[in-house]
């Protein structure tokens, strides 16, 4: 279900000066790490003066120029489709690297060549790439027997999105429409296409121009934003041939001209600086320049040595505390005068019946507003300062009676009343408290007033991809569950492969999650009121299965074979011991290969889908339990896809045919998880399967306004409610891997999203708890064993001079995270101001592999540490790159690993960056294990963050000895930098 992701950004303006110098920064940064699209190991690497062409291991072509990766492929592929009677566009062949055809990769010193044969339909190709001078080469392709009626795609190259981004586009012939600047952020993927129809196209950027021309002059060429297309792994911007139908028995040649045309000048430009204010959340407030001068390269030092707020853009106001940030805004408000005030003696009566409700209801008090809270059992409770939350089957609003899960909440100077229509009513009531509480110069008050809320959509769920986690934690998982339930989940799906339910039968775990931690789970889940769904994929793995299961080419077993079921039903009795859910999700989504069961005529594709799903209906049926099924089968491609998107019957690219004729066959108790993760302003799908009869739930992934758009589908179709996706999540423990947004706009269907809120609400909820602000602090100093600098107007904090360094990074006192730090001025360059550890890509360290603070017999509550880091690849995947070793004088030692994407990220905020198996790519400064301390620029303009982390001490009776920090020998080239340290006593 990880298919297709969308931005649906596809503004086109032209840069801002700040925007240009980002490709100065660029070029400096890939001179030190001239990183290639993939780790393979190079083979052949050919070069003549600048130019260099190398070929990996994996026979994959990139490009760098002057040590600078301007093009991750060239020659990636080639593809020859034909069109049926109706249109219907079918591949032929693929190559050079894979598909049908076997490429002979040739080498030489000045190029390489493939040959190859596609003995099926009987061509021969030759492509070709040769150095052709110092800054320019030649690509050619050249066909030879071509099949009738053909049609040839071709990539050329693929641009580096890092460096292009931004650049100007000239391109002939001239076309007014297309846009003349590619676009900072992300395309959506139906906007992809830039340009079509081009002889020449021209980019040019701060670093240099390049020119890529067709010289056959056939006005061939063509652009595309690939940045959020999930088949591209570089993330690039795509410059291809898509030719028109070519002749029969003809030889064709096309050949294309690439050229470099360096810049005179690569002084960076101008940047205005600014004071900023840190506020105590550790962000930037916005305030007027300091002075009308714009600062220069020649002038940069003077103007910010010793500025404590020196010289960072000035950025929005952020709020940092979770619930203002996720406002869920009730639909009714009657406001009084005053406030309800909460004090240390109140107490909160609880009148439900689950335990567990009531417990969670109570640690969620002392959690927000801190000191003990009583949750009584009575649900009688009166007296000042009290909450009292009840069950009210009928509470009245505009003539008629709210419906279920709705709550009414009513604050009076002396009590706060909050009833529910039903248990879960009561639980949001609750939370809609918490989002009301606020905090007054250490006083808990909530507005006086009436507030009345109650759910657009039947159903708000999540599905939750349970394969093997970066970390299986049981306390973290409970609180990603309340981060559901805070965003008015009343649904859980726990979805699995059968893989991992094949080792559960087996009695083992291989590092996924136990049997016994999804009992504890589930059950937690059903204490915060969400009903329970399970869910088994119907994607096997062939070597997991009998012998004679799973065919070659296909994902599912054959739906007429009874021996696949004597296999698949206990592993379903393995799920239902585990979860005892009322529903199970049985897949049957991106359904491979199901033409093999269809070659002896005897079943239609239609049947055999049919056939499955009836047997599973069947099967649970008897058992009381429902089942659903995620519903792109039952969608034709040719009808459906562009216009809502994951439509796969008749989708070539799985090979099963025409499946969707079974949507009239199958039960109309069967619901149909309709999911679509492209941003469309409709998805009409969903009245499509109302209309069938089908009970239909809308399923979103990662994207705020897919979540909106889907909720007012499914509201307009009538359909049963809206059920969030985590892909990924759990393998990188990134808020950006999901939506709640998925879940709000299901409560509100007229619901406001942003490009962040949703993500702080899940961090805020998972982070560790920390507070140091009215806790002694000792930053400690650094001078001592400071071993790097944040400015230098030769090298700079990652050897890359003034365009991505930290020169005007605040300095001095200043409060981060609520916590004091004192950060070393960089003096110009000339004293070493903070602490670099890393590797240099061969298990080497470089410049330090370890630094060692020492602290002399000090104890401590907590450590706060202020870093970031730079990494050659960097990437979602959690991976430890290094670590903080706390040791004590009595020689026992604690450890906090620093892992990428959970406690400390790059340096760098492109969201397009990052090397990501899932697609998904908003905010990664927005951590789970780490707060953003600072948003900032370096001096050319490049966009920044710095993370604070915090050490709670497990031996706090200990005295402490030192700090190392450390980078772990790893084959990998990265930096970590250390700008402050203090001590929480």
């Amino acid at each position: 279900m990880r298919t297709i992701s969308h931005k649906g950004l596809s503004s086109i303006r032209r840069p801002r000066s700040k925007a240009e110098v980002f490709f100065l920064f660029a070029a400096a940064l890939y001179l030190m790490f001239s990183r290639q699209g993939s780790v393979s190991a190079e083979i052949l690497k050919i070069k003549t003066s600048d130019l260099a062409m190398n070929i990996s291991a994996g026979k994959r072509v990139s490009v760098h120029y002057k040590d600078i990766l301007m093009f991750p492929s060239i020659c990636g592929f080639f593809e020859i489709y034909k069109h049926d009677a109706a249109g219907k566009r079918l591949r032929v062949d693929t190559g050079p690297w894979n598909g049908l055809t076997t490429g002979l990769l040739e080498k030489s010193t000045n190029g390489f060549s493939i040959n190859g044969l596609a003995t099926q339909e009987g061509y021969a190709y030759h492509l070709e790439c040769r150095l052709t001078g110092p800054d320019e080469f030649d690509v050619t392709y050249h066909f030879s027997s071509i099949p009738r009626n053909s049609f040839v795609n071709i990539e050329i190259v693929k641009l580096a999105a890092e460096i292009f981004k931004g650049a100007e586009i000239l391109s002939l012939p001239k076309n007014h429409l297309e846009p003349t600047y590619l676009s900072e952020m992300p395309n959506s993927v139906d906007q992809r296409i830039l340009a079509k129809g081009k002889n020449k196209i021209v980019f040019r950027t701060p670093i240099m121009d390049v020119e890529i021309s067709d010289l056959n002059a056939s006005q061939s060429l063509n652009l595309a934003d690939f940045r959020n297309v999930q088949w591209d792994p570089y993330q690039s911007f795509f410059v291809y041939v898509d030719t028109k139908a070519l002749p029969a028995a003809n030889n064709i040649r096309l050949v294309y001209h690439i050229a470099f045309k360096p810049k005179q000048s690569s002084a960076p430009p101008t940047t205005q600086l600014q004071i900023v204010e840190v506020d105590s959340g550790g962000t930037l407030k916005a305030t007027s320049p300091n002075s009308n001068t714009a600062i220069g390269s020649n002038q940069l030092e003077a103007s910010v040595v010793g500025a404590p707020g020196g010289g960072a853009t000035a950025l929005p106001e952020q709020k940092t505390e979770e619930w203002s940030r996720f406002c869920i805004e009730p639909k009714f408000v009657q406001r009084g005068s005053g406030y309800f005030l909460l004090d240390k003696n109140s107490s909160v009566f609880v009148g439900l019946e689950r335990e567990s409700t009531k417990r969670i209801i109570a640690e969620e008090m002392e959690r927000k507003i801190g000191g003990h809270r009583r949750a009584d059992l009575r649900p009688d409770g009166e007296g000042t300062g009290s909450i009292i939350i009840t069950k009210q089957e009928k509470i009245m609003h505009a003539g008629g009676l709210l419906p279920q899960e709705g709550f009414e909440i009513i604050v009076s100077k002396n009590a706060v009343h909050i009833n529910g229509v039903d248990e879960r009513g009561c639980l949001y009531g609750f939370w809609a408290l918490l989002q009301l509480l606020n905090n007054q110069e250490d006083q808990w008050r909530v507005p006086i007033g009436i507030y009345r809320d109650w759910p657009d959509l039947k159903v708000r769920g999540f599905v939750v991809e349970m394969l093997a986690p970066f970390r299986t934690d049981t306390a973290l998982f409970r609180k990603y569950l309340l981060s559901l339930s805070k965003a008015r989940a009343n649904l859980v799906v726990f979805y699995h492969l059968p893989d991992q339910i094949i080792n559960w039968k087996k009695e083992q775990t291989k590092a996924g999650w136990s049997k016994d931690q999804m009992r504890q789970i589930s059950a937690f889940a059903a204490g915060l009121e969400m009903e329970i769904w399970a869910g088994m994929s119907h994607k096997f793995n062939k070597k997991d299965c009998p012998a004679g299961m799973i065919k070659d080419g296909t994902n599912i077993y054959n739906p007429f074979d009874r021996k696949a079921y004597e296999y698949l039903h206990p592993l379903y009795e393995e799920l239902l011991a585990v979860y005892k859910p009322s529903h199970v999700l049985i897949g049957h989504d991106e359904i491979r290969g199901l033409n093999e069961y269809t070659m002896a005529g005897k079943y239609s594709a239609a049947e055999l889908l049919s056939a499955s799903v009836k047997e599973a209906e069947t099967w649970f049926g008897e058992r009381g339990i429902g089942i659903a099924i995620w519903g792109d089968m039952l969608l034709d491609h040719r009808k459906w896809e562009e216009a809502a998107g994951n439509a796969n019957s008749l989708n070539p690219i799985y090979r099963s045919g025409a499946t969707h004729p079974a949507v009239d066959t199958l039960p109309h108790d069967i619901k149909i998880m309709d999911w679509h993760y492209q941003a469309k302003p409709e998805y009409g799908t969903s009245a499509y399967f109302a209309e069938k009869g089908f009970p239909v739930y809308g399923c979103v992934w990662h994207e705020p306004q897919s979540a909106k758009h889907m909720a007012m589908s499914i509201q307009k179709a009538g359909g049963q409610g809206l059920i969030g996706t985590d892909w990924g999540f759990w393998r990188t423990l990134s808020p950006a891997a999901t939506t709640l947004y998925s879940l709000m706009c299901a409560w509100h269907t007229a619901c406001v999203v942003d490009s962040q809120a949703d993500m702080i609400l899940l961090a805020e909820t998972l982070r560790e708890e920390h507070s140091s602000e009215k806790m002694i602090q000792k930053p400690v100093p650094l001078e001592a064993v400071s071993n790097a600098l944040t400015a230098d107007i030769s090298n700079g904090i990652y050897n890359t001079g003034a365009y991505i360094d930290l020169r005007l990074f605040p300095s001095g006192e200043v409060v981060f995270d609520k916590t004091r730090f004192h950060v070393l001025p960089h003096t110009n360059g000339k004293i070493p101001n903070c602490i670099i550890v890393g590797a240099d890509g061969a298990g080497r360290p470089d410049p330090d592999s370890e630094i060692v603070i020492p602290m002399n017999k000090r104890k401590f509550n907590s450590i706060q540490f202020l870093h970031t880091m730079l990494h050659r690849d960097p990437q979602y995947q959690s991976r430890k790159l290094g670590y903080y070793q706390i040791r004590y004088t009595d020689g026992t030692k604690a450890q906090v690993d620093l892992v990428e994407g959970l406690n400390i990220t790059d340096i760098r905020l492109s969201p397009g960056l990052r090397k990501n198996d899932w697609t998904f790519s908003r905010h990664p400064e927005i951590l789970l294990g780490s707060k953003c301390a600072w948003l900032g620029e370096s001096a050319t303009g490049v966009p920044l963050n710095v993370q604070s982390l915090c050490f709670r001490n497990p031996h706090p009776e200990k005295e402490l000895k030192d700090i190392v920090v450390a980078a772990d020998a790893v084959h990998e080239e990265y930096r970590i930098i250390v700008l402050g340290v203090t001590l929480i006593e």
